[in-house]
């Protein structure tokens, strides 16, 4: 199910997309023939950021992308899954649970023009685990713009640090 809370006009895109890719040992899978196989699984965000305007900068124009953090999320049963990453992000782990959550920056790295030499903004997730008998019964996806319209221009990454603290803080509420 996608929830969007918002507003649109009518055939306006989404302002992020995404697209989730799933792969069992190197090879990309559907989602419905996943279910019950066993091998090394990777499931790959990708996110769009279609939020952009072109301002004017020092006499140059830029492309400007809405400052979104995107997070994604799953809990995995560590009677099945073992070995599990996550990448650009945070494992907890109950003892019978994993929680893996990572997150995004889509659109950040060519708005903020930093070179990834210097400075990698990930647009994509990666979770990967070991597998026997593939079951995923919990996964989630988030996204937020960081800060408000009021707060623009005051962000730094310590707004993404609250962020995941908040998202993981939810996370232990939905294992308990």
């Amino acid at each position: 199910d996608i929830y969007y809370q918002g507003s649109l006009d009518a055939g306006t895109a989404l302002p992020v997309d995404m697209k989730v890719t799933y792969y069992l040992d190197g090879q990309e899978i559907a989602p419905d023939q996943l279910a019950g196989k066993s091998g090394h699984v990777r499931i790959h965000y990708d996110f769009t950021n279609n939020s952009k305007t072109v301002q004017n900068v020092n006499g140059e124009n830029v492309t400007v992308y809405t400052p979104f953090v995107m997070m994604a999320g799953a809990v995995f049963a560590n009677d099945t899954f073992s070995n599990v990453t996550v990448s650009n992000g945070r494992l907890l782990d109950d003892g019978e649970r994993t929680v893996a959550v990572g997150f995004a920056l889509p659109g950040m790295q060519e708005s903020l023009g930093i070179s990834d030499n210097f400075l990698d903004l990930p647009e994509s997730i990666d979770l990967e685990a070991d597998v026997n008998d593939f079951s995923l019964t919990t996964s989630v996806v988030i996204g937020s713009v960081l800060g408000s319209d009021d707060e623009a221009g005051n962000n730094d990454l310590s707004d993404l640090s609250s962020a995941a603290d908040e998202l993981e803080d939810a996370m232990d509420q939905l294992i308990d």
